[in-house]
C-alpha cells in the first residue's frame, strides 16, 4: 500500500506521525538533528539584507546632501531669524544668540503663535552665523530624522514588540526611503529637507515627536529596571517639548499619547498576563516591565498635554486667530477625513510605495518565522533537558530566552478593522489643524507632515496585518506537528517561503526604477538632486545668490535692485523677492541686511 509523502515541513525535522518509537527516538532532536540546521538563516539572512538595504539608501542619500552646497536663505528665514542674526553679527557672541532665542520665542508666544518649540527651532538658523553655513540645512534636517525614526523603531518594533535588530534595521532605512527619496514631488521636498524656517517648524519637531514617543516607550519596558528612570526623565522633557511643536504633528503625537497612556493604565501588571485591548502586539510591554508605579508611567503623557496646552492657550494665537479664516472643527474633521483618502492613498500612492511595502510585508512576515523559530527551539531544549533528567514535559512553555517577541507572535492580532479605523485617524488629524486655522493644505510644508506621518502609521498597521495573517498560516501548518522540533521546522519552512518574494520585489523595484528615472528624472528626491547639479541649474543657482550677496553686502548700495533668479531648482527655490519694495519678503530682507529698500528686477 502506497503511504502518504510527509509534510515536508514535518519531514525536515527527522520524524513524522507514523514512525516507530524505537526510530523515532534515535532522530530525537539531541540526537540526530541540530535545531541550528533548521535557521532561517541559511536561506535568506536578514542581517544580509539589511546591510544591502542600509548601503543603498546610503548612497542615494549623497546627491541629496551635496546639493546642500547651493542652498540659500529665503522667506521666512530673513523674519524669524532677523532678531539672532543682528545680536551675532554685533556681539559674535553664542551667549548671547542663546538668549535672543529666549526672548524672541517668549515675544512671538505672546504676540503671534504659540508653539515655543518651533520657535526657539526657527528663530536660529545657520544663516545665523553666515550664508555659507545655510549649506548644511538639510544635513540637519535629515539627521534630526534619521535619529528620531532610528530611535523610535529601536524602541517600538525591538524592544517593544520584540522583533529581531536586523527586521528593525530594514524597516528603519525602508521608512525612511519613503519619508525622503519618495517625499512626493513639488514644494514638499525643498520645504520638508532644504528651506530650514519651514523644515525646523515641521520636519525638526515630528522628529522631536518621534523621539519623545521611543523615549516614552522604553521608560515602561525593554531595557533594566535601573535605567527607566532615565528614559522616564527624557520622555518628559521631550514630550513638554513635542507638545509645543507645530500644531500638525503636536495633535497626532497627542492623541497618541492619550491612547498609549490609556493603555498603561488598564493593562494588567501581573507578569505574563496578557492585555485584551485590541493592541495585541504590545502587550509584551507586560513582560518587562513588571509592576511599578501607574503614575509614574503616565508622567511622560502629562507633560506632553501640558505643553500642548501651553501652546494652543498663547495669547498668540488668539490674536492670530483673530485674521485667520479657517472652517469649523466639524467640517474640518469631515474634510481631513476626506484628505487621507484623496493624498496618501491615492495622489501620492504608486508602484513604488507599493513594492516597498510589499517588501515590508516580506520581512516582517520573516520576523514572525524567526521568532516563532527561537520560540520553538527554546521549548525542543528545554523538552530534551527534561527527558535527559527523567521527566515528562508537556506543552511547556518557552523559557524567558525565547523573547518578548515570541508573545507578540502567539498573543492577539484579532482586531485588523479596529486597528485600520485607528490608523486612519491618527493620519487624518495631521491636517485637522491646518484646515481649521487656515481653511486649506496647500502648503508643501504641511503636505510634507502629511507624508510623514502617513509612511510611518502605514507601517505599523502593515506590522499588524501581517502579524494576523502569519499567525492563522501558522496555526495551519502546524496543525499537524506533534514536537516543539516540528513546530520549528515549519517555521522555518514560512521563512524560506518568503525569501523567494523578496528577490522577486527587489529585482522588480530596481528595474522599474531604472524606467522610471530615465523618463522622470525627479521620481526621487536623490535622482533629482542628480539632475539638477549635472544640468548646472543648481550651481547657477548658487551664482545668483552669490551675485545677490555682493549687492546686498555693498553698504554703498542701500536701495539695492537684485536680478530676479532665472533658474527655480525644484529641491532649492522657494521664494523670490518682488519688484514690489512694499512686499513683504523685501521688506524682511531689507532689516535683515540693513538696506533702505529692495526690489527686484527681471533680467
Amino acid at each position: 500500500m502506497k503511504k502518504n509523502k510527509p509534510n515536508n515541513c514535518i519531514k525536515a525535522s527527522g520524524t513524522y506521525p507514523g514512525m516507530s518509537p524505537a526510530k523515532r527516538k534515535r532522530l530525537s532532536p539531541e540526537k540526530s538533528c541540530d535545531l541550528r540546521r533548521l535557521s532561517p538563516e541559511k536561506s535568506c539572512d536578514l542581517r544580509r539584507l539589511s546591510y544591502l538595504l542600509i548601503v543603498i539608501y546610503a548612497l542615494s542619500l549623497i546627491p541629496v546632501l551635496v546639493i546642500g552646497k547651493y542652498d540659500y536663505p529665503s522667506a521666512d528665514d530673513f523674519s524669524m531669524g532677523l532678531g539672532t542674526r543682528l545680536v551675532y553679527e554685533a556681539t559674535g557672541s553664542l551667549l548671547a544668540v542663546a538668549g535672543k532665542i529666549l526672548s524672541e520665542t517668549v515675544r512671538y508666544y505672546r504676540t503671534w503663535i504659540g508653539y515655543f518649540t518651533s520657535c526657539l527651532f526657527t528663530t536660529v538658523s545657520p544663516a545665523t552665523f553666515g550664508e555659507a553655513w545655510y549649506a548644511l540645512t538639510p544635513a540637519v534636517i535629515l539627521l534630526a530624522l534619521h535619529v528620531g525614526v532610528a530611535v523610535f523603531f529601536y524602541a517600538l518594533m525591538e524592544k517593544a514588540l520584540g522583533m529581531n535588530r536586523y527586521v528593525r534595521r530594514c524597516m528603519t532605512v525602508l521608512a525612511l526611503f519613503l519619508m525622503v527619496q519618495r517625499m512626493p514631488e513639488g514644494s514638499l521636498r525643498v520645504e520638508a529637507f532644504y528651506w530650514y524656517s519651514g523644515a525646523g517648524n515641521y520636519t525638526l519637531t515630528f522628529s522631536a515627536g518621534l523621539l519623545y514617543l521611543a523615549f516614552y516607550v522604553l521608560s515602561v519596558c525593554g531595557v533594566r529596571s535601573k535605567n527607566r528612570s532615565l528614559f522616564l526623565v527624557l520622555a518628559c522633557i521631550m514630550g513638554f517639548l513635542a507638545g509645543g511643536g507645530n500644531y500638525l504633528s503636536a495633535l497626532s503625537f497627542a492623541v497618541v499619547s492619550v491612547l498609549f497612556a490609556v493603555y498603561l493604565v488598564k493593562r494588567k501588571t501581573r507578569q505574563g498576563e496578557n492585555s485584551r485591548m485590541g493592541m495585541p502586539g504590545i502587550s509584551g510591554l507586560s513582560e518587562r516591565s513588571g509592576g511599578g508605579c501607574r503614575i509614574g508611567r503616565l508622567l511622560p503623557a502629562a507633560f506632553y498635554l501640558c505643553g500642548f496646552a501651553v501652546s494652543c492657550l498663547s495669547p498668540g494665537n488668539r490674536i492670530r486667530g483673530g485674521e485667520a479664516e479657517g472652517y469649523g472643527a466639524l467640517k474640518s474633521i469631515l474634510l481631513s477625513l476626506y484628505y487621507t483618502l484623496s493624498y496618501p492613498l491615492n495622489q501620492w500612492m504608486n508602484w513604488a510605495v507599493l513594492l516597498i511595502l510589499a517588501l515590508a510585508g516580506m520581512i516582517f512576515w520573516m520576523g514572525f518565522a524567526e521568532i516563532e523559530f527561537s520560540g520553538a527551539n527554546a521549548k525542543a531544549d528545554s523538552a530534551a533537558a527534561s527527558e535527559k533528567a527523567g521527566e515528562t514535559v508537556r506543552g511547556a512553555a518557552a523559557p524567558e530566552k525565547a523573547g518578548n517577541g515570541a508573545q507578540a507572535v502567539q498573543l492577539g492580532f484579532t482586531a485588523p478593522f479596529p486597528a485600520a479605523v485607528l490608523a486612519y485617524g491618527i493620519v487624518s488629524c495631521v491636517v485637522t489643524p491646518a484646515l481649521y486655522a487656515q481653511g486649506n493644505m496647500d502648503a508643501g510644508r504641511i503636505q510634507s507632515t502629511f507624508w510623514l506621518h502617513a509612511v510611518l502609521v502605514l507601517l505599523l498597521l502593515e506590522w499588524y496585518l501581517v502579524g494576523g495573517l502569519y499567525r492563522r498560516f501558522s496555526k495551519q501548518q502546524n496543525s499537524s506537528a506533534v514536537s516543539c522540533l516540528q513546530n520549528a521546522s515549519a517555521a522555518s519552512c514560512l521563512w524560506n517561503g518568503a525569501g523567494g518574494f523578496v528577490r522577486a520585489i527587489l529585482l522588480f523595484f530596481i528595474v522599474f526604477s531604472l524606467l522610471a528615472v530615465k523618463g522622470n528624472p525627479d521620481f526621487y528626491t536623490g535622482t533629482s538632486a542628480v539632475s539638477e547639479l549635472l544640468d548646472g541649474s543648481a550651481a547657477q543657482y548658487g551664482r545668483e545668490n552669490e551675485e545677490r550677496l555682493r549687492i546686498l553686502k555693498n553698504p554703498k548700495e542701500q536701495d539695492a535692485v537684485l536680478p530676479r533668479y532665472t533658474v527655480q531648482p525644484n529641491l532649492l527655490y522657494f521664494e523670490d523677492v518682488s519688484e514690489d519694495p512694499d512686499d513683504w519678503i523685501n521688506q524682511k530682507m531689507s532689516e535683515y541686511y540693513g538696506k533702505n529698500s529692495i526690489r527686484g528686477i527681471s533680467g
